[in-house]
């Protein structure tokens, strides 16, 4: 992969109560973006996300890791976090090195503790975020049950985007309420909506576009005087009330079955923001608190969040970028001790997969290996800047 610029970069972290299908979602998101050749599952212990023995032996996640590949324009970063309670560090710190948070509801359970923890990391920040019903094809699943029960503990800013064609065996696809265009099964060419769900859909985009006409003043007036908001307004002004929160997109996937997958991967790619697109990260400058722009020009600045022990490589540092360009040759100062690192072997992530890259920019995430004096949530940054990104707060045991 080449250099990106900041604007094309998506990261994006997921969580949810144990067992929702994030690991899933992961694997047919990159499959469906062409980064693995094989659709893997769970089950049968090859899926890209999970690869440590220990969850190939549990059937679920233990370990944030990290999928990195493009789709289209777009270098999308997925963080694939744990959902059980016992591993709620792996999602803060997974959730850190985040813009967005993808939060997985199952379509037969609804909202869990899981989901109201994931969804209070995730509003700490604050992050943007989009709710996604996962697996809408298993028994018992119910969109309408799902959706009512999000926006009763999540709240009415919790809209559809899509809605499903069908559920359970029945599942078919999902269609967009702005456009009107139904995706079926794991084709992503859209056509027309069943006619039978026309008044769904237009009663769905009604309760969006208001969401959207919120996030804006101008766009606020001209929907209190009861005029029609373009089509322009109303794909501008959906970045906008993502950004702002207004929205949070509710959309509807079978991951197993590739349903809804494509949109989705849509959505991200387009509609999501990007690094340089939401709020700068609080930092402290040499004592006072200062904010730190994904400027790839600016000193660099780095925060680790996930240390792992390899086999092969030895210890292995996950972290963000947060400024500058980190590039391969780096001389950086860990700013919680002052030691001097010389980071070696930089990488994107495919998982396990090491992918070697020269550089860095502000907004991308990797990995570099045999890192001497630094632990996670240490800073790494340019000598003398000055700057310290804050630790999370994590529950105590």
């Amino acid at each position: 992969m080449a250099a990106v610029d900041p604007a094309q970069i998506r990261n994006l972290a997921l969580m949810s109560h144990g067992g929702a299908g994030k690991t899933s979602l992961v694997e047919a998101l990159a499959f469906a973006a062409g980064a693995i050749s094989r659709h893997g599952r769970v089950e049968d212990h090859n899926t890209v996300a999970d690869f440590d023995e220990d969850e190939h032996r549990r059937e679920m996640s233990i370990n944030a890791s990290v999928v990195t590949f493009m789709h289209g324009e777009a270098l999308l970063n997925l963080v694939d976090t744990p959902g059980y309670a016992d591993f709620v560090g792996e999602m803060i710190a997974g959730a850190i090195a985040a813009d967005v948070a993808l939060i997985l509801v199952d379509a037969a359970a609804g909202v869990q503790v899981g989901t109201e923890m994931a969804w209070r990391i995730a509003q700490r920040r604050p992050m943007p975020t989009v709710v996604v019903v996962s697996r809408l094809d298993r028994e018992n699943a119910s969109w309408e049950g799902a959706l009512a029960s999000i926006q009763e503990t999540l709240g009415n800013q919790c809209q559809p985007l899509q809605i499903p064609i069908g559920v359970e065996g029945g599942l078919e696809g999902v269609v967009d309420v702005l456009s009107g265009r139904a995706f079926l099964g794991d084709d992503g060419k859209g056509e027309d909506a069943p006619e039978a769900m026309a008044e769904a859909v237009a009663e769905a985009r009604e309760a969006v576009v208001e969401r959207i006409a919120e996030s804006d003043d101008e766009l606020t007036l001209k929907f209190l005087e009861g005029e029609e908001l373009t089509e322009d307004e109303i794909t501008n002004g959906l970045k906008g009330a993502i950004r702002a929160g207004t929205l949070v997109p509710v959309v509807a996937t079978s991951a197993t079955r590739e349903i809804g997958v494509r949109p989705l991967l849509e959505l991200i790619a387009t509609e999501l923001p990007a690094p340089n697109e939401v709020s700068p990260r609080t930092v402290s400058l040499d004592g006072p608190d200062g904010e730190l722009a994904a400027d790839p020009g600016g000193p660099v600045v780095a925060q680790i969040f996930k240390t792992l022990a390899d086999d092969f490589v030895g210890r292995l540092s996950y972290f963000r970028v947060l400024s500058g360009t980190f590039t391969s040759d780096a001389h950086l100062t860990n700013a919680a001790n002052g030691e001097n690192e010389r980071p070696a072997n930089l990488s994107r992530l495919l998982g396990k997969e090491l992918i070697r890259v020269d550089e860095l920019v502000a907004g991308e995430i990797g990995a570099v290996t045999k890192l001497a004096h630094s632990s996670t949530f240490d800073t790494l940054a340019t000598a003398d800047s000055g700057v310290v990104v804050p630790r999370p707060v994590m529950p105590r045991p």
